[in-house]
């Protein structure tokens, strides 16, 4: 059960008068940052172009790891099609399937057969045939996928075709010098190959070169149903070192308004995710971002500080949650200005410093 709710008032806190404002301003909350502890079962680059995609000529790894993956550098080579290939029978925006000789494990599950898509992702099953990538369609797939996501056409004269083949335990499906819608000339030719080793559960992107021509592209993996985003990775910054995903999503130290800071209102703030071993917890209201993501110098690694300081106010762990209200003056004065706002709970062996922090919230002060 939670704390009786307290009223944080901003008495002593001053705030810069905006100039004369007669028109309404519509009170906003806007989340900044994200809690640390947070824990992606997926991970992805999203491409706003293919002139910006950087994967040409490497190889992304995913290892077996604590119920997710281990991210890394590629550990393979390209093993193009023998004569013995088979060409997959995908015309523009269509689907197939594939029998394995055995059962493959994955994060999740296991399966004896891969649904392949022509434009660019191997799924546990239908995850549909759409070419435009998109990260909400990502991360709410239905099925568990492996992604290099991009509008192909393997029915094009000219062009390649997607094959399939097993080389010993390995699963090798092969977009072989596909090329993008509409593409004309070998130029728009795209090769890479996902493998799949039914012994160990390994999973290999291997792009060799790829089109700067044709649509967005998205790489990267998710587990079935809805999943948190993690947000865009640079995936050759990030790789190496390597990272790992979780067996399931866990948002972190998470900061969320039920009503927005209209002046002369209350506005509503919820703690969630507070860690069962939590011994105090902070609420922080402030009147500028610091901007800070990553507080490993303090010994707070991977958590932010995303509010300054001019209000902390203490509260004893009760549960999973905690609520707090801030309540805001009438004064016209106020109109147009920012509070930042966070939340701090401190968990002994949790990091150096013993405390996690949650996301901010830049609330814009209205009348409406």
């Amino acid at each position: 059960m939670n704390p009786p709710l307290r009223l944080l008032s901003l008495a002593a806190v001053t705030v810069a008068a905006s100039p004369s404002i007669t028109a309404q301003v519509t009170a906003t909350n806007t989340t900044i940052g994200a809690g640390c502890n947070a824990i992606y079962a997926s991970f992805y680059e999203l491409f706003a172009s293919s002139a910006a995609f950087d994967l040409s000529n490497t190889t992304l790894t995913m290892i077996p790891s604590a119920g997710g993956y281990f991210v890394l550098a590629g550990t393979t080579t390209f093993l193009a099609p023998s004569a013995n290939a088979t060409v997959l029978a995908l015309g523009d925006d269509t689907e197939t399937t594939i029998a394995l000789p055995a059962a493959f494990g994955f994060p999740g599950g296991s399966t004896t057969s891969l649904n392949v898509a022509s434009n660019g992702y191997v799924s546990v099953g239908s995850n549909g045939t759409f070419h435009l990538p998109s990260a909400s369609s990502f991360l709410s797939a239905s099925n568990t996928g492996w992604w290099n996501w991009h509008d192909y056409n393997p029915t094009l004269v000219g062009g390649g075709r997607v094959k399939f083949e097993m080389r010993g335990a390995i699963a090798c499906i092969t977009w072989d010098g596909v090329w993008d819608f509409g593409g004309l000339s070998a130029s728009s030719a795209n090769t890479f190959q996902f493998q799949f080793d039914t012994a160990t559960g390994i999973v290999h992107i291997v792009f060799q070169t790829m089109s700067t021509g044709g649509n967005s592209r998205l790489v990267g993996f998710s587990p079935a149903g809805s999943s948190l985003d993690p947000g865009t990775k640079d995936l050759s910054a990030s790789l190496p070192p390597s990272f790992q995903t979780g067996a399931v999503d866990n948002a972190g130290l998470t900061l969320t308004a039920s009503s927005r800071p209209i002046l002369g209102g209350t506005w509503t703030q919820t703690v969630g995710n507070v860690p069962a071993n939590a011994t105090l917890g902070v609420d922080v209201i402030g009147l500028t971002d610091p901007g800070f993501n990553d507080l490993t110098f303090l010994g707070l690694p991977g958590c932010g500080l995303r509010s300054s300081l001019e209000v902390v106010s203490p509260w004893g762990p009760i549960g999973s949650t905690h609520t707090f209200v801030i309540g805001l003056p009438a004064n016209p004065a106020l109109l147009n200005n920012h509070l930042y706002t966070t939340a701090a709970v401190f968990v002994p062996g949790v990091n150096a410093f013993g405390a996690i922090s949650a996301n901010g919230i830049d609330g814009l002060l209205g009348n409406q």
